[in-house]
């Protein structure tokens, strides 16, 4: 690719593995797909205290997700995106985790994973972001950020480009698809000799072009980064965020934290809740 309880930290599925095998081919975006897709059966697809289904129909896919709401009382909203292969149906308690720090929170499965259907794509993930962004819009259009963790960041940073967005917070993002894949899949077990035959697709380039694309929007932006991240090194957040326009922007280094902790750490919840109510007083 050029490519919890607020005490408890959340893992979130880590990123699908690249085989050897496939090393010497074209390599898209969709090689962070895992086989087989995640699913989830949609009769666990249900309202909850405190949760609620919301539901949108695009490109010819049904998007199913939750929105879970903020204990606190009034507050922004928060639009979640997920890392590679993660559904909404295992994290629940890391969205409400993000909630309990002061916003509402709407996250979706991405096309094909989880409750929606459809056939999973990751540029199609990012077109679907926007469409999800404009539909939650509709009610929210002062107050709507968007929050992206690891591949997710695509999703976050893209929505941003193309619109007007309350915040956005990045967690472990990427910077560049050819920046990324060297690391990523030295984690996944690559030899500097075989990462040398893998060629990016332009998907790949396209999904994660995130440089150019926080460059375009000037949200109050919030980044987080473990230091110890095996899969995407804190030198690409730090990228993102010396690229934002922002005038109010914020970098939190999360000490020790791995790839899998830097969005539901309690170092990055309270950061979250931080940069959530500096808004609130902003505003």
């Amino acid at each position: 690719m050029r490519v919890p309880s607020l005490l408890q930290p959340v893992l979130i599925s880590t990123e699908a593995s690249l085989s050897v095998a496939e090393a010497p081919r074209l390599t898209s975006a969709n090689s962070l797909i895992s086989e087989p897709v995640p699913s989830a059966s949609l009769s666990d697809w249900t309202d909850a205290v405190g949760r609620t289904k919301v539901s949108l129909e695009t490109e010819g896919a049904a998007l199913r997700g939750w929105t879970f709401a903020n204990p606190l009382g009034n507050g922004p909203h928060v639009l979640f995106f997920n890392g590679s292969n993660a559904i909404i149906d295992d994290h629940e308690s890391l969205y409400r985790s993000i909630a309990a720090c002061g916003a509402t929170v709407t996250t979706f499965d991405y096309r094909g994973l989880g409750f929606s259907d459809g056939s999973a794509d990751v540029l199609q993930f990012r077109r679907d972001a926007l469409v999800i962004y404009d539909y939650m819009a509709q009610a929210n259009p002062a107050s709507l950020l968007v929050f992206g963790f690891s591949m997710g960041s695509a999703m976050a940073t893209y929505v941003a480009s193309e619109r007007s967005v309350a915040g956005m917070i990045l967690a472990a993002p990427i910077a560049l698809a050819d920046e990324e894949f060297p690391s990523y899949a030295r984690a996944r077990g690559l030899s500097p000799a075989e990462i040398a035959q893998v060629t990016l697709a332009d998907d790949a380039y396209l999904t994660f072009d995130e440089l150019r694309l926080v460059a375009k929007s000037s949200a109050p932006l919030l980044v987080m980064h473990g230091d110890a991240d095996e899969l995407v090194p804190p030198a690409q957040g730090r990228e993102l965020f010396e690229a934002s326009p922002a005038k109010k922007k914020e970098f939190v280094t999360l000490p020790g934290a791995t790839h899998n902790e830097a969005a539901g750490s309690p170092l990055s919840l309270a950061a979250v809740q931080s940069f959530l109510m500096s808004l609130k007083t902003a505003s």
